[in-house]
């Protein structure tokens, strides 16, 4: 248990008082899955290592002479006596299907072909990818439900009445956790003032953990996702060809703007007033940020990072005042599904870390 009392501690230490929601959501997952797969015969060989390597013409052997690849590798883990690349994804889609349109993307992913090249470039060939995936609830607060009427000569079982009024007053609990866990006195105590009770943090946790219990499947998928020889030489061509393209853009200036870019995740890009000549780069509203701050490095405008050629491949011009001019705005806010995969990143490093060196 102590790999999970690590990932609570650091999922304490960065959230506060008005995340608390996040942070029970975030322990209720790693609650789940340390349940999942303790003790299934995985060690842990590293974690978070940082790479920074040539990206090499693989029909010449020429190494670019302006950019090299670079990025963080979530883990390496030994089973059964195979090396694999962890990587880490926390999503809000359907991962329980094999067939579903989450697991068909992989067959293409970028991000595990540049990290198995890197393998290939420091003389270490891995064996593949665990692709290792944590399903997000949906859910946030609700309002509480009256529950089941009592009707004459029946006898109310807890099971009838999980989540309600009916169970707190009755049973003095919520989804079968009693008090001081749940706080369910808070609701009980909002229900003598007359008003409709929410839940509470700790009733939250209750009923996440309980959907969570249930169906862990729905939850926690890792696959094997498996890499032929030709495919990595193929990404290798194609790392080459995007450098070369980036380096033209660079050096004729050519930063051409993709107005289907601009609205992605139904989120306003960044970047929309200046493409719009409403503002420009130079203004008080931006501030030089980290090229990369995935890195612990904070890499620099000769580094090729999977994040930075999905940005170029998606609008030349974001590329431009992400990574050459290194813009961030002053009160730009994180993407809420980043920063809680942030979280659940931090926690999942936090627990592999114990088991260096050993099974868990």
């Amino acid at each position: 248990m102590q790999a999970l009392t690590n990932a609570f501690k650091i999922i304490d230490q960065l959230t506060d008082e008005s995340q608390a929601v996040d942070a029970v959501k975030a322990k209720v997952l790693m609650a789940g899955y340390h349940h999942r797969w303790h003790g299934q015969g995985y060690k842990t060989i590293s974690t978070e290592a940082e790479f920074r390597l040539p990206i090499v013409n693989p029909s010449t052997g020429r190494a670019s002479r302006t950019f090299q690849q670079g990025g963080k590798v979530d883990g390496v883990i030994e089973h059964e006596g195979r090396k694999y690349l962890l990587e880490h994804k926390t999503t809000s889609e359907e991962i329980g299907d094999p067939n579903c349109t989450f697991w068909s993307r992989l067959a293409i992913d970028s991000q595990i072909s540049m990290y198995l090249l890197s393998s290939w470039q420091r003389c270490e060939k891995l064996d593949g990818v665990i692709y290792d995936v944590i399903k997000k609830p949906t859910t946030g607060l609700v309002q509480l439900v009256a529950g089941p009427m009592k009707l004459p000569n029946e006898k109310v079982t807890r099971e009838r009445c999980l989540g309600t009024i009916r169970e707190l007053k009755q049973f003095g609990s919520y989804y079968g956790i009693k008090q001081p866990e749940t706080r369910i006195w808070d609701a009980l105590e909002a229900l003598d003032r007359g008003e409709k009770p929410r839940e509470s943090a700790g009733m939250y946790s209750a009923r996440l953990s309980s959907l969570v219990g249930k169906d862990p499947e729905k939850f926690f998928q890792r696959r094997l996702v498996p890499r032929l020889d030709g495919e990595i030489v193929d990404f290798a061509r194609e790392l080459w060809d995007v450098a070369k393209d980036i380096g033209t853009a660079r050096k004729e200036s050519r930063h051409y703007r993709n107005s289907d870019a601009c609205m992605n995740w139904n989120t306003p890009c960044k970047y929309l007033g200046i493409c719009s000549g409403h503002d420009t780069p130079d203004s008080s509203k931006w501030i030089k940020a980290p090229i990369h701050p995935e890195l612990p490095s904070g890499g620099d405008t000769d580094v090729l990072t999977n994040s930075r050629i999905k940005t170029f491949q998606t609008c030349r011009r974001k590329h431009y005042y992400s990574y050459e001019l290194g813009i961030e705005k002053v009160d730009q806010e994180e993407r809420y599904a980043l920063w809680f995969g942030s979280l659940m990143h931090e926690a999942l490093r936090i627990w592999f870390d114990y088991y260096k060196g050993d099974d868990n």
